[in-house]
């Protein structure tokens, strides 16, 4: 399958004004006076500015010129190039339409509102670089750019001046090996894009300048290409070739991987993701049929892929006389999304505004791991957990999300549970006396630590809700497991609690008693009743190992360490 020119940048951050119209509106982007047709790639995260290619006349020649077009009704203003130029291609927009990067007749450039057109230099031995993607700042820029005589082509990364970084290809150097920046995170650390890899194509995702991290597939050795990333940096889309062949769209996240969501239909050739939302809960994108028909598509986690038209229309939206070919640009919030295609037979530029707000829901369903553990001691004792519980929500629809976590407390021996918010950084509750540490109470993720119960482990769970302005998702109850087991201050913990120098048996804690016990007897050499090695003995003369029958100052810095250092 191959590389499409069609990937321009994703959306990037939220900067929205309101959300749905009473119905969406279909515009025609038209072309420069003159001109013949348009082609639109690129939407702003706000959703103001949409960005693409026109027809144009220049010195009585029809020419391919860059636009920017600015809601409510534009109209195009043309990106400056010498008038020799005969291609100019805005790929791709920064947040708020300040900054628009893409090529004028293989030259990668940079427009911006305060420094009008800036040209890149192409690498040493090349012909041609375009820029896909923009942060949303408009100060890193990604795409590809061939050099050494046509033996290099290769992702690259650029500064707001054009300096360039080369991005290695997947796997073991090859000199052969091409790589593709397709889009960029928000804050300009994440490039996705592909790879090839000996036959293959490999979606790739490249963090920080670092190696090539291949995304994986959804049928072994086929190919794979990710051409946008959310502007969050955690959902990227592209296309995946299924076990026949066929390309399917996928969504990929560090905790789902690459999960494919199917063709638009049965007997379709390739479903691609062009573009996605702010936090990944919106794609766009593109299908081609076994009749070679090109159909441009959206996905949400409510209703599958979908053709755009169709969306729209069902939406409320007058799509007459339209047929969309594809859909390339989407704001961070989902309701504005642009493309290409026909009206009344003109091969144009569309841009679509005021789409309804994408009900929130999980895409992935919660996870959470849960390793508090409480150290074994007597009865009744207050303890204090360690490790930590964690739970999270990858949701979907549209921007901005909120959340909400509360604790559900369960009473001893009963089934009636009472349900407390979360807020803040610790929790507790005036009735028990349970109190636990907490993190991230305002987000997608929480953290438990420092369990603390005054006479036994409860069972408590987890209650997240997920709120946008079209609604809201309540994942059910989770629980948190709280296991009695061993702690780790061991040999550290070499007394009870509240026991003589002469009393034994580690209890869990690593406290005063143990602190007091150890330095009477290491400077006195004691010996606790029916004990073979020294209490003070507690790790070899390394300070890694187990108990060595040596008392040395290994063993005293071996504790002082533990005992500062609290438990674990």
């Amino acid at each position: 399958m191959p590389i499409s020119a069609r990937c321009c940048a994703p959306a990037l951050i939220l900067l929205a004004a309101g959300w749905a119209h009473a119905n969406p509106v279909v515009i025609n982007l038209g072309a420069f006076p003159g001109g013949t047709g348009s082609q639109a790639w690129g939407v702003s995260a706000d959703g103001t500015t949409v960005v693409g290619m026109a027809g144009a006349i220049v010195n009585n020649t029809q020419v391919g010129r860059g636009f920017r077009w600015v809601a409510p009704s534009g109209p195009m203003q043309m990106i400056p190039v010498p008038v020799t130029h005969q291609a100019t291609r805005a790929r791709s927009v920064n947040a708020n339409g300040t900054v628009i990067a893409g090529d004028s007749d293989g030259l990668p450039f940079r427009w911006s509102v305060s420094g009008g057109t800036v040209f890149f230099p192409l690498l040493t031995g090349g012909t041609y670089g375009w820029v896909t993607g923009v942060s949303a700042n408009g100060l890193a820029l990604c795409g590809i750019a061939n050099g050494n005589n046509f033996t290099l082509t290769r992702c690259v990364r650029w500064d707001s001046l054009g300096n360039s970084t080369l991005l290695a290809p997947v796997g073991p150097f090859d000199p052969n090996k091409t790589s593709y920046g397709g889009g960029i995170s928000g804050d300009g650390t994440i490039i996705v894009g592909m790879s090839t890899d000996g036959n293959l194509y490999r979606a790739v995702r490249w963090l920080n300048n670092g190696p090539a991290q291949a995304l994986g597939t959804i049928a072994p050795n086929k190919d794979t290409q990710a051409n946008a990333v959310s502007a969050d940096g955690q959902v990227i889309t592209g296309w995946a070739a299924a076990a026949d062949g066929t390309g399917h769209v996928f969504r990929h996240t560090a905790m789902g991987g690459m999960v494919g969501l199917g063709k638009l239909f049965p007997n379709s050739l390739a479903t691609i993701g062009y573009a996605i939302n702010g936090n990944g809960s919106v794609i766009v994108g593109e299908d081609t049929d076994s009749l070679g028909n090109d159909r441009a598509i959206i996905w949400t986690a409510t209703t599958g892929v979908m053709d755009l038209k169709t969306y729209v229309q069902n939406n409320g939206g007058n799509v007459t006389g339209w047929y969309f070919e594809y859909a390339s640009g989407i704001s961070s919030d989902g309701t504005v999304i642009c493309g290409t295609g026909s009206f009344n037979g003109q091969y144009v530029g569309f841009v679509i505004r005021g789409l309804p707000c994408v009900t929130v829901g999980p895409v992935i369903d919660p996870t959470h791991s849960t390793n508090l553990c409480v150290p074994l001691g007597p009865p009744g004792q207050p303890f204090t957990s360690y490790g930590a519980a964690t739970v999270r929500i990858d949701a979907s629809g549209s921007e901005p999300l909120t959340y909400q976590w509360s604790v559900e407390l369960t009473e001893p021996g009963t089934s009636v549970g009472t349900v407390m918010p979360l807020v803040g950084t610790h929790f507790a509750d005036p009735v028990s006396g349970l109190t636990f540490d907490v993190e991230g109470a305002d987000g997608p993720q929480i953290t438990i630590t420092n369990y603390r119960e005054g006479v036994a482990p409860r069972q408590i769970k987890v209650i997240g809700v997920v709120l946008n302005p079209c609604g809201q998702y309540q994942v059910p109850p989770i629980p948190i497991g709280i296991a009695t087991c061993p702690a780790p201050c061991s040999p550290a913990d070499v007394t009870g609690t509240g026991t003589t120098e002469q009393q034994s048996g580690p209890d869990g804690y690593l406290t005063g008693e143990d602190f007091d016990f150890f330095i009477m007897s290491f400077f006195t050499g004691l010996r606790r009743p029916g004990d073979g090695p020294l209490a003070a003995d507690v790790t070899d003369d390394f300070g890694t190992g187990e108990p060595d029958g040596a008392l040395t100052g290994s063993d005293f810095d071996f504790f002082i360490q533990k005992f500062f250092e609290g438990c674990p």
